[in-house]
């Protein structure tokens, strides 16, 4: 905003006051952003409020405009005046430079805080290779231990559990369930594989060389996904919700709640698979009805990063059961991937935002990972904000040093009113 400084035949205010502000104005209509005030415009009316606001404090007009002439009705200034506040002949061309200055600054800012508010990141998905899945296999759960494949199946009557040969996707061995049990998640823990039921509160508990059953368990409501984490187990029942429990008797040690970057639940969590990466533990989980793969911080429940695999449901179409579902963690960055009576299994490699060739970051070296510290951030901003002001002083001594009063070309003004300054004049 550039302000004349004589408001009322004074001289106590000169200097020009250039304002970024936002907002509507009270003050009657100047002129458009880098025009000269129109001919037209003969009077500017400035209530008595206005004029003591412009005596005590700084120029602070609100205006939809970056810049805003406001012409007055004042007397005619004596050349020294004049000197007084127009011997900046650069001022223009500080007021250009100022809103270069600006804009860039802003630009940055906006990019800095959209990366900081920005949610989940997506991870990218590679296809190393495929094998067939029988098509009749409604997978539940997937999990590879040592190089085996396992898998378990659900439905009453049909549910199973499986070792696949990665290889082919063949069959090596399998071991049915009795028909009142709906077969769901798996998780092996030393030598023991234990499988979640649906509905049956019962969690079975399976020798990993023999499938013969050893133990079972009982819990609370309904069992979908099952991991391992080396400590606990850590399981989903189709809510946002995800428990850790003690292997050796199944209590429930915590439990989170899985949350959006808008810290929204996210709801039908299903098949679990814990991995630990350099940045720490991480669940993989798939969400029921939806072509993707969440990244979970098992600390906080925080989602940091999410892969979509609908290019493999589509190649996979079917019923609205036939829906993504298997996560097998066979080493670095590669697992296997599968989904309910699809007809191939595909072993992939989920590249996160910060993977790199140094080190086994095989899961999440997410930039993105909201449970990092925040000042981060806050320290970007304001490097920039005081990188920006100190700039644009540099610039504005530069010009002012440049034009100072020995170069001063306006020390003589007309002596006439200009026409917009006449009260009650008519546009010429």
């Amino acid at each position: 905003m550039y302000c004349l400084p004589s408001i009322e035949g004074t001289k106590s205010d000169r200097s020009p006051v250039i304002s970024m502000l936002t907002g509507t104005s009270s003050v009657g209509t100047a002129a458009a952003i880098g025009e000269r005030p129109a001919r037209s415009i003969t009077e500017t009316i400035i209530t008595a409020e206005e004029i003591e606001l412009l005596r005590f404090r700084p120029i602070s007009f609100n205006t939809p405009c970056c810049i805003q002439y406001l012409s007055v009705l004042r007397r005619i200034l004596t050349s020294m005046e004049h000197r007084s506040y127009m011997s900046h002949a650069g001022r223009p061309h500080i007021r250009s430079r100022a809103l270069a200055l600006m804009l860039i600054f802003s630009l940055s800012c906006t990019s800095v805080l959209a990366a900081a508010e920005e949610g989940e990141i997506e991870g990218e998905v590679v296809v190393i290779r495929s094998i067939p899945h029988d098509p009749g296999a409604f997978t539940q759960g997937l999990v590879m231990d040592d190089g085996r494949l396992f898998e378990s199946t659900g439905l009453f009557g049909e549910s199973t559990l499986r070792e696949i040969d990665s290889a082919t996707g063949e069959i090596v061995r399998f071991a049915n369930l009795e028909a009142s049990l709906f077969g769901e998640g798996i998780a092996v823990v030393e030598d023991k594989i234990f499988m979640l039921t649906w509905l049956n509160e019962t969690a079975l508990v399976f020798d990993i060389d023999t499938f013969n059953l050893t133990a079972v368990m009982s819990y609370e409501g309904e069992g979908w996904g099952l991991c391992f984490d080396g400590t606990s187990l850590a399981m989903s029942n189709g809510s946002s919700s995800i428990s850790f429990r003690n292997p050796e008797n199944f209590e429930i040690i915590r439990s989170i709640k899985v949350t959006d970057s808008n810290g929204e639940e996210v709801q039908m969590i299903n098949e679990l698979e814990c991995v630990r990466t350099d940045s720490g533990k991480r669940i993989l989980a798939n969400v029921w009805q939806e072509d993707r793969i969440l990244m979970i911080d098992p600390s906080n429940g925080a989602v940091i990063e999410e892969f979509d695999l609908s290019f493999l449901s589509s190649q996979n179409l079917g019923d609205n059961n036939e829906v993504l579902n298997g996560i097998a963690h066979k080493g670095a960055s590669e697992y296997w991937i599968t989904g309910k009576n699809w007809t191939s299994m595909y072993l992939v490699e989920l590249i996160t935002t910060d993977d790199s060739d140094d080190g086994d970051c095989h899961a999440d070296c997410s930039i993105n990972d909201r449970s990092r510290p925040e000042w981060p951030k806050s320290a970007i901003v304001a490097a920039l904000v005081l990188t920006g002001i100190a700039v644009f002083k540099k610039n504005a001594a530069s010009v002012v040093n440049d034009t100072g009063e020995s170069g001063n070309r306006h020390d003589e003004q007309p002596t006439v009113t200009p026409d917009m300054q006449r009260s009650g004049g008519e546009d010429g």
